[in-house]
């Protein structure tokens, strides 16, 4: 690759994959966002001269990729997760939930005995 300039969007690449990788590790998806736009920008001029680089830079990149994409499909099944909890959580505000005697859970407390508490 003989292009200086080619060299520093691929230095730049580098860069804005390894500050991904550390906003993954540190849950700062917010930071994520906020750099899309320059990935995007940076991945789309590597495209246009992907003939000009030589396979093992291309191999760096794609390990360094391939990396982040894990790491955010797994940042995205644990937000999910939390999602998928809070909302049970919501649910439940207000309901009591208790066992009968086969161990049973029950929500549904019509027509079986009632108790009051007294002060």
């Amino acid at each position: 690759m003989e292009n200086k300039n080619l060299t520093k969007r691929l230095k730049e690449c580098e860069h804005i994959l390894a500050q991904e990788r550390q906003f993954l590790l540190t849950g700062r998806i917010d930071e994520i966002v906020k750099m899309a736009p320059k990935k995007e920008e940076i991945i789309n001029a590597l495209n246009k001269s992907i003939d000009q680089f030589d396979k093992d830079e291309l191999s760096a990149l794609d390990v360094k990729l391939k990396d982040n994409k894990r790491l955010l499909e797994a940042a995205m099944v644990g937000m999910r997760t939390v999602n998928n909890r809070l909302e049970e959580i919501r649910k439940s505000i207000g309901q009591l939930q208790t066992y009968n005697e086969k161990g049973q859970s029950c929500s549904d407390h019509t027509g079986g005995p009632t108790f009051s508490l007294k002060a």
